[in-house]
């Protein structure tokens, strides 16, 4: 299973969830089908029909079986724009099509992609069939294919676990358009694999914050799988819009910059990440990173390893000027 970090919600927020058209009977299978992830997730849908605005919103009966990723529906902010949509359901669908498509564009509603574009799983497709394949089974468009399809993904904006076939996010790939000759089908339940993922990357209790003292460097430890740290520092003057992260470490790591200060940010609750990159130059180096801080405010750094199963002493410090 892979999570774009980037659009990761946090861990415990409330979703909203609005629908355009459709029966009751089918709103209340479709919620059923999204609640399925807050058996593991820590994360609630709230199907409040009373809302002024959503932060998913579903139209049936149009386009392709198709979600926004995680947090990226913040970015479609019109509410009379749809973020997710479904061609393939109906009240009368069975339970496996419920589990194949509304769980799974659930799935990536909270930020998780495709599993055959796992970074650790190497074959080669044929572009050309399963282009039209998807064409022609699943009204995909060229956009569309290369979006779901051959989307590169930088390895440093993800969290995955081992690539797990039986995971609900894979796709249908047909054994005659890989190079593996396997057959990959998609799948309707979530696996153990996925349920044990998702619980780690929306735990039930957040990981600790620890605050910095400008210029002073704090020594942490990256111990456990999939494991983050996370940092806090305050900017509370607006003629101080520089700052010099420092990274001493003995293993690569991946540090991402975020605030939640935008007026955005404070109505939807969620990061706003500003800057996230790979420290990959060296082992036992040290580094120095310099972005621009565009208001004052608190700030967050969240540090992982680069390898979600890696692990890593380091040291880290802050000087805002």
């Amino acid at each position: 299973m892979i999570l774009d970090f980037d659009n990761k919600w946090n861990t415990g927020q409330t979703i909203t969830v609005g629908f355009f058209n459709g029966s009751a009977a089918l709103h209340e299978k479709v919620e059923a089908a999204a609640k399925v992830w807050e058996e593991f997730a820590n994360l609630k849908f709230d199907f409040n029909p009373n809302l002024s605005h959503h932060n998913i919103r579903i139209k049936f009966h149009a386009g392709m079986n198709d979600s926004k990723i995680g947090t990226d529906n913040l970015s479609f902010d019109n509410n009379d724009e749809d973020t997710m949509k479904y061609l393939s359901l109906s009240e009368n669908s069975s339970e496996e099509d419920f589990g194949r498509y509304a769980v799974h564009e659930f799935g990536h509603a909270i930020g998780l992609i495709h599993e055959h574009l796992h970074p650790d799983f190497n074959f080669k497709l044929d572009e050309a069939k399963l282009t039209e394949y998807y064409k022609e089974n699943f009204n995909y468009s060229d956009d569309d294919c290369e979006n779901n399809l051959f989307r590169n993904y930088a390895r440093n904006v993800l969290r995955y676990s081992e690539f797990d076939p039986d995971s609900l996010m894979m796709y249908t790939i047909p054994k005659d358009m890989n190079s593996n000759k396997v057959e990959y089908t998609q799948h309707s339940t979530l696996s153990e694999i996925d349920k044990k993922f998702i619980a780690t990357m929306y735990p039930e209790t957040e990981a600790e914050i620890i605050e910095l003292a400008e210029d002073k460097f704090a020594k942490a430890e990256l111990i456990t799988d999939y494991e983050e740290n996370n940092f806090k520092f305050i900017n509370t003057n607006p003629d101080r819009t520089f700052c010099e992260i420092t990274v001493d470490s003995d293993s690569d790591i991946v540090l991402c910059l975020y605030n939640i200060n935008g007026e955005d940010s404070k109505k939807n609750g969620t990061r706003h990440y500003i800057s996230p990159f790979s420290l990959n130059e060296g082992i036992g180096s040290q580094f120095t990173y310099s972005p621009d801080l565009s208001t004052p405010g608190e700030y967050f750094l969240c540090v992982r390893h680069f390898d979600p199963k890696g692990r890593a002493k380091y040291k880290i410090k802050v000087k805002v000027f």
